[in-house]
């Protein structure tokens, strides 16, 4: 295993050796999860390595070591000065500093030792060709007592190797936007101890995407999940620029509240440009249709609550549906307490 790279592969492809779902032996894939530094890939990298060596259905990625991150933080002292001119939150040239801190990182080379070896791993995991999401794991981000989302920039439908690397540095930059530093200061987060890891994974052709709480968040009843969705890809849905679907599922019964509303766009591949994506219009007969049959409202309450189970404590989990009706586990994180 590479210090620095690492794919779900390399978990996944053992994974029936010791059982969908099972528990972590010595030697087993759970165990080798478990075994990743935090500090290095983050949680959400280990996160989705832990659901593929589970046997969750994860779909393919390659991920970046956060200290890949540190070495050009560390190869570029001016990064360092300016991280240490920042007192607190309110600083009052947090946006200036960060804007620098931002365009030194954009103009960092990306470490040519690992060019090569980052472009076998994409291939063998046939990325290489794929339409890609390229996003963060801070080593901060994802657990259960800060929540970042959306404070780092994600980008959808990469294609292309040179393209995921000027990706990855922009996802990197993005860890210095104001609104993160400003964050992590006001909540005392050490900012000399920053890593970001970077994951690059297989975008998957959704025909519809979701979020589930294995815990409802609008009453706290840990007897009922509560299911989010919409047509497309999840981007307008996590950044709540499109209506969706409500889905309340009692935990036992399987009995469910639906919430169907008028979803007029969908957020798709750009197939003009052939990478980004791009708001379309949902066909008439859809617009008023639930996103999700009762059957795979049933799945996602199901495999919501084994990886409930598995974390033994309740769960924020991104899904999707392909266009052929199978479930992809994308993202798991813990319910950051409020």
């Amino acid at each position: 295993m590479n210090q620095f790279l690492i794919s779900s592969s390399e978990f996944q492809n053992k994974s029936a050796e010791s059982g969908a779902h099972g528990h972590a032996t010595r030697s087993s894939p759970l165990a080798a999860v478990q075994a990743l530094e935090s500090h290095d890939w983050g949680g959400k990298t280990i996160n989705l390595l832990r659901l593929a060596a589970a046997g969750f259905a994860v779909p393919p990625l390659v991920a970046i070591s956060a200290q890949v991150f540190r070495q050009l933080v560390d190869r570029h002292p001016e990064i360092r000065r300016l991280l240490q001119e920042l007192d607190g939150p309110r600083s009052a040239n947090l946006e200036a500093v960060a804007q620098q801190l931002r365009e030194a990182f954009r103009a960092a080379e990306f470490p040519p030792e690992l060019r090569d070896e980052l472009s076998e791993r994409l291939r063998v995991s046939q990325l290489s060709e794929a339409s890609v999401a390229v996003r963060s794991s801070a080593s901060d981000e994802d657990g259960a007592d800060f929540s970042f989302a959306g404070m780092h920039d994600s980008f959808l439908f990469v294609q292309g190797f040179e393209q995921i690397l000027v990706a990855a540095k922009n996802v990197w930059a993005s860890a210095f936007q104001s609104r993160a530093l400003a964050y992590r200061l006001e909540n005392k987060i050490p900012l000399d101890r920053l890593g970001v890891s970077v994951i690059v994974q297989q975008m998957i052709q959704a025909q519809t995407s979701g979020v589930v709480f294995t815990i409802n968040p609008a009453n706290n009843r840990t007897d009922q999940l509560l299911v989010s969705s919409v047509w497309g890809a999840g981007e307008g849905l996590v950044s709540g620029a499109l209506p969706a679907d409500t889905f309340v599922v009692d935990k036992s019964s399987g009995e469910v509240q639906a919430e169907v509303v008028e979803k007029t766009h969908r957020v798709e591949l750009d197939r003009e440009k052939k990478h980004g994506s791009r708001t379309v219009v949902v066909p008439v007969p859809q617009q008023t249709a639930p996103t999700l049959s009762n059957e795979q409202i049933q799945e996602v309450a199901s495999v919501s609550q084994q990886i409930e189970r598995h974390y033994r404590r309740p769960q924020d989990i991104e899904f999707c549906f392909d266009g052929s009706g199978k479930l992809f586990v994308v993202q798991t994180r813990p319910v950051t307490r409020v």
